[in-house]
């Protein structure tokens, strides 16, 4: 399912964060989102799943239109998009079991006054399988290490069987291992023609095993080929200083100094 945005405002209160965003992504696309702290990357995957009202402009996925004058949230229930956001907007403490959580993603293929089936369960234990969560279906989410936590929104995330999926900074405390299992999932996902959209600071990784990039500080700096977008100077360009050469030689941007996401 393609993305298209089109003359894209977007703010908080009198802030504009996204100003004037012009985009087409492809059906099938994976790309990395790039950009310092108050980049705006939370806030385009809030628009894109309607968690937040357009100022101007409008957003296409596949054959929906929304815009300004549209309710984006109730118009976009009907298309299957999941957005798994940072660790730090989840509230760990809620007492729900991985199942549970897992099984939240089932609802939107039921209307509100339908009940789970058991194909739902049957579809929420494969997607556990798939990320090696089966064994901890009845542990609390919140018992569950950075890197489980993950897994398990993206276990939900495809219990929902999407055809778009965001993923906010999603490696964050996650190690190598488990890293390398969400984009051997992410590969299988593009392979059927998802469309993936994630944001990250490890540049390294980017170069690594992404295709696509877009580079984004409050407008689009760049958008296309990892080895086109990855250059000096459009990244001096996004990060304004804000990103440094690691002694291996990989690119790392500076996480956030206020110790949030960016907006």
């Amino acid at each position: 399912m393609h993305i298209r945005l089109q003359d894209v405002w977007v703010g908080y209160g009198e802030q504009a964060v996204l100003q004037g965003i012009d985009l087409h992504i492809p059906t099938g696309s994976l790309v990395a989102v790039v950009g310092p702290n108050g980049a705006g990357k939370s806030t385009l995957f809030k628009a894109l799943v309607g968690l937040l009202p357009l100022w101007r402009g409008g957003i296409q996925v596949g054959l929906q239109n929304f815009d300004g004058d549209v309710d984006q949230r109730q118009a976009k229930k009907a298309l299957s998009v999941a957005y798994i956001p940072q660790r730090e907007e989840v509230d760990w403490r809620f007492p729900v079991t991985v199942l549970d959580v897992v099984l939240m993603g089932r609802y939107r293929q039921r209307r509100w006054h339908q009940r789970l089936q058991a194909s739902d369960r049957e579809m929420a234990w494969v997607c556990l399988e798939r990320l090696g969560l089966a064994e901890l279906a009845t542990a609390a989410i919140g018992e569950l290490s950075g890197g489980q936590q993950q897994r398990v929104f993206l276990a939900r995330a495809l219990a929902q069987e999407p055809q778009v999926l965001l993923m906010d900074e999603p490696f964050s405390g996650v190690d190598i291992s488990h890293q390398e299992e969400v984009l051997q999932v992410l590969a299988e996902l593009q392979g059927q023609g998802v469309t993936i959209l994630l944001s990250t600071h490890d540049l390294g990784l980017v170069w690594q095993r992404f295709q696509q990039v877009l580079l984004l500080n409050r407008r689009v700096i760049a958008f296309g080929p990892c080895q086109e977008v990855m250059v000096s100077g459009l990244l001096q360009q996004t990060f304004a200083g804000q990103w440094m050469i690691l002694p291996d030689g990989s690119l790392m941007a500076q996480p956030c100094l206020n110790g949030r996401g960016s907006p």
